[in-house]
């Protein structure tokens, strides 16, 4: 199913908060019983949010459906205990979109705090880019710096590399942005290899696996939370001192997490093919709220 949650932006890769907050779950998008985040595919989407430009084809979900300026969201229904850990992985593939040849700009995995309903903005923001209390790992396939635009200070270091983005609780929202200024790169990785030591093209059409793992701070780790990221069983990626308990405002503990992903002026389909992931401490029954404006601190 879709949900207007906002209008697909008109600049692309501009934030833009949104300003439509769903006040009570729709027809379809109601919360499981238990925690069960393991999609061989996405045959059975009941379970699932699938707004903006996203939609289901067949047994797959297209996450950008090949359309310029746009940003499509998808977020499992119930709140996940992120704090205790957690480990995800997802395989995806990309392919042309209605502008050509160019691939852009990218998929994300996204941990969040504000609304089930919530999707960033386009383009060099794909997807996440807009939504507060947010932490992203993206895969980013298009190289916006030097370009010019509203794009051009995101400082880029090419068209294939993984960022873990976050501003935290700040009132700004997350950004895709790496510049310094912008308080939101935590790490980034220029390099991407597959457990060969081989380059690996992100954007190359081809199906690509991705790990996450969220260890949180504790004794066994000297008290510093890590993310590690690899794609194609290759060496992880490790961005250190993230504790998502103080980073972002969770729900005891528990965050909304799914995947964004957005076009530019240079468009992708951007599919994602399987999804499971799996916490440190599964729980019976899994929360439901609609908005961060209605938990209580």
């Amino acid at each position: 199913m879709q949900l207007p949650c906002h209008p697909t932006p008109t600049i692309p890769g501009r934030a833009v908060t949104p300003f439509f907050v769903v006040t009570s779950p729709p027809s379809g998008c109601a919360p499981p019983a238990v925690v069960s985040i393991n999609y061989l595919d996405f045959s059975d989407t009941s379970t699932l949010c699938i707004i903006g430009d996203a939609n289901r084809s067949g047994n797959q979900i297209l996450l950008a459906s090949g359309a310029a300026s746009s940003a499509g969201a998808m977020w499992y229904t119930g709140e996940v205990n992120v704090a205790s850990g957690f480990t995800t992985t997802f395989t995806f593939k990309v392919a042309k979109g209605s502008t050509g040849d160019t691939i852009a700009d990218g998929l994300a995995f996204v941990v969040q705090g504000e609304s089930l309903f919530d999707i960033g903005s386009g383009g060099c923001d794909i997807g996440y880019g807009g939504i507060k209390n947010s932490l992203a790992v993206e895969l980013d396939m298009y190289e916006n710096s030097p370009k010019t635009g509203y794009c051009a200070s995101y400082q880029d270091p090419n068209a294939n590399h993984i960022a873990v983005q976050s501003r935290g609780v700040s009132t700004s929202p997350n950004t895709g942005s790496h510049n310094p200024n912008d308080a939101a790169l935590l790490g980034i990785e220029n390099n991407v290899y597959d457990s060969s030591g081989m380059g690996i093209n992100l954007s190359d059409t081809t199906t690509h696996s991705v790990n996450v793992v969220y260890t949180p701070p504790s004794a066994a780790n000297s008290f510093i939370g890590t993310i590690v990221t690899a794609v194609d069983a290759g060496q992880g990626f490790t961005v250190s001192n993230v504790d998502l308990t103080t980073l972002l405002q969770l729900d005891n503990g528990h965050a909304w997490v799914g995947f964004t992903a957005g076009t530019g002026v240079y468009a992708e389909k951007a599919y994602l093919l399987n999804w499971t992931l799996t916490t440190n401490q599964l729980e019976p029954v899994m929360h439901f709220q609609v908005s961060a404006q209605d938990r209580s601190k």
